[in-house]
C-alpha cells in the first residue's frame, strides 16, 4: 500500500504544498522572532507628560524602570502602566508605544488634600496614597488637615471636610481635623483650637441642622463667654452644651 502512494501523483504534489507550507510558516515565525527581538526596538527613551510637582525622574528610576521589561513588541503594556502607577504620588498613569524604540507615559498626580492617619495622605478626590510627607508639606498652602476614619470611609470623610470647611468660611473658621470613629461619630477641631462634637449623623438631627444651629449661636456664645471654649458639643437632640478651657 505504501508503494501504491508514491505513484499517486496528486497525493505527492497535495503532499508537497502541505510541507512547503509549514516549512514558509515556520521560517517567516522564525524571522518575525529574530526581528522583534532586534537591538532597534530596545525602548532607548521614554517621554514623560503632564503636570506635576511632587513626581520626579528619581523616583521614576527607582519605582518603575527596574520592573520594565520587553522591547516594543514584547512587553506588557497593563503591567508597565502599573510600575508607573506604583511611584509615589501618581495617580494614574498611560504608557503608549511610539515607533520603534520610544515609550511615552503620561502621568497625573494627587492633588493632596492632607494626611489620613498617622502616615499617610488623602488627595481631594478621597484617595489614600503613600508619599513623602515632608514634599506635600513643604509646597501646601497653611497647614494641611488631619483626617481620621475607619479602613473604606476616606471618601465620605474628605466630602463632609469639604462641606463643613463651606458652611464654617461664614465665620472665617476652618476644620484642622476630622475624625470618623469607629462607631462613626464625628468630631471636628478647628483652627482656633475648638472641639465641635457631631457624634452619629442621625436622621432625626442631621449634621447640616447641628451646622445650622452652630452657626447661630457661636457668635453668641463667643460674646458672652468669660473663658476660651473648649469644646462645643452639638450632640444633644434639642441644645448644645459647653466646655470652657481649664486655664
Amino acid at each position: 500500500m505504501l508503494g501504491s502512494l508514491w505513484h499517486d501523483i496528486r497525493l505527492m504534489n497535495a503532499l508537497s504544498v502541505i510541507c512547503s507550507t509549514v516549512a514558509l510558516v515556520l521560517f517567516s515565525l522564525a524571522t518575525l522572532v529574530w526581528l522583534t527581538h532586534r537591538p532597534v526596538f530596545v525602548f532607548k527613551h521614554i517621554e514623560l507628560e503632564g503636570q506635576f510637582e511632587h513626581i520626579n525622574r528619581a523616583a521614576i528610576r527607582e519605582h518603575a524602570l527596574p520592573v520594565l521589561q520587553g522591547n516594543f513588541f514584547t512587553m506588557n503594556l497593563a503591567k508597565a502602566r502599573q510600575a508607573f502607577e506604583n511611584v509615589p504620588w501618581v495617580r494614574k498613569a498611560t504608557v503608549r508605544r511610539m515607533w520603534p524604540n520610544r515609550l511615552r507615559v503620561s502621568l497625573v498626580e494627587h492633588e493632596v488634600l492632607g494626611y489620613w492617619g498617622e502616615n499617610r495622605l488623602v488627595s481631594r478626590l478621597g484617595e489614600v496614597f503613600s508619599a513623602n510627607v515632608a514634599e506635600a508639606e513643604s509646597q501646601s498652602i497653611g497647614k494641611l488637615p488631619i483626617l481620621h476614619g475607619p479602613k473604606g470611609s476616606q471618601s465620605q470623610v474628605v466630602e463632609r471636610y469639604f462641606l463643613l470647611n463651606d458652611q464654617l468660611s461664614q465665620l472665617n473658621l476652618q476644620v484642622l481635623e476630622l475624625r470618623l470613629s469607629d462607631r462613626f461619630a464625628w468630631t471636628a477641631v478647628l483652627d482656633n483650637g475648638l472641639r465641635v462634637e457631631f457624634g452619629v449623623d442621625r436622621s432625626e438631627r442631621p449634621m447640616q441642622e447641628q451646622l445650622a444651629l452652630f452657626l447661630k449661636s457661636y457668635p453668641v456664645v463667643m460674646a458672652q463667654m468669660m473663658k476660651k471654649l473648649a469644646v462645643f458639643d452639638l450632640r444633644y437632640p434639642s441644645g448644645f452644651a459647653l466646655a470652657a478651657n481649664s486655664r
